[in-house]
Order: C-alpha cells, then structure tokens, then sequence
C-alpha cells in the first residue's frame, strides 16, 4: 500500500483548550488536528508543515520561549502510556519522546530558560513530572484542600538572578525546582 502525503489542511475544530498557539516570532500559528501538529505560516497562503509521530490526537501544545522547540503531548486508550514529544521547531524532527503519562498529556510547559519540561497527567489524576532532558527530575501529586482537579502547568521565576524557578500546576499548587544546565 503505498502512502499518501499530507499537502495542506483546511480547519481547526478549537476542541483542544489552549490549542491554538502563537510562536514567539508571531510569523507562525500552530493547532493540533487529529495525530498531527499544524505549522502554519501566516504571512504565506498556503505555506504549512506537520508534525507527525503521534498514535492518537494530540491533547496539547506548547512551544519554548525561544522559539527553538515545540512540544506535543497526545490522548490514548485506558491502561495505556501517552507520550509527549519534543520536537525541533526548524527541523520538524523529534527530540526526545517521553511516555510516563497514562491515558492523556493534559497540559505541557517550557521553564523560561528551556532547560525543563513540565508535563500534566490526565485530568484528576494531578500527576506531574519535569524532565531535563530526557530524565525525570521530579514527579509529584498536587491536589488541593477542595480536592479540585489540575488543569494547566506554567512556570514562574520571581527572579531572574535566581537559580531556581517554580512550576504552577494550577492555582493553588507550586513546587518548586532547581535550575541545572541540559
């Protein structure tokens, strides 16, 4: 069976929360639609690439300060791992592939200096995990006294001297994480 390329695209159904993304040169839009990640440019009609190494739909995106990286995280079956993929923004290859979510990646973000990772498992299962590279640094559980579920991850520096940053996975949670070179 011979295989069929994927020219363009038309449509962005907006299902995924925050899956419309601007990359920091505002030159591109990027959405997921189905497995693939869209790169749009929107200063060219019809000028698009994708990112393609997803089993299931993608959940969510998130692209690095820079610029430099686009990270994806997909959905899949009960019992089984979901991965995230970084990807590099230029190549379109993949840079690392981490599978230690079950079911869903609900939500991705880049620390400012692009040394980490932070991902969020399925909603109510609040785990999250920072990776450097590619090894776990951290992995934890945060649920609040309400018992409300996470539902976003960002990164917060108070300073910018500082060795150090937190992540906020959600309102009432924030762990913090030491900052080291990849």
């Amino acid at each position: 069976m011979q295989n069929i390329d994927l020219k363009a695209v038309i449509g962005f159904t907006g299902d995924v929360p925050g899956g419309l993304v601007v990359h920091p040169t505002n030159k591109y839009v990027l959405y997921p639609l189905g497995s693939t990640v869209v790169i749009r440019d929107v200063s060219k009609e019809q000028s698009q690439r994708f990112l393609r190494g997803h089993s299931d739909a993608v959940s969510c995106i998130a692209v690095s300060p820079s610029g430099r990286y686009v990270a994806s995280g997909q959905v899949t079956y009960m019992g089984f791992q979901a991965d995230a993929i970084v990807w590099d923004f230029e190549t379109g290859e993949i840079v690392h592939r981490l599978n230690l979510h079950k079911v869903k990646v609900e939500g991705l973000a880049f620390s400012p200096n692009e040394q980490f990772l932070a991902t969020l498992g399925r909603l109510g299962a609040n785990i999250h995990r920072v990776f450097n590279q590619c090894t776990i640094i951290s992995t934890f559980t945060s649920q609040s006294k309400e018992h409300s579920p996470v539902v976003t991850v960002w990164w917060y520096v108070a300073d910018q001297s500082s060795d150090s940053a937190r992540i906020q996975p959600g309102a009432k949670h924030i762990h913090r994480v030491a900052q080291s070179p990849w």
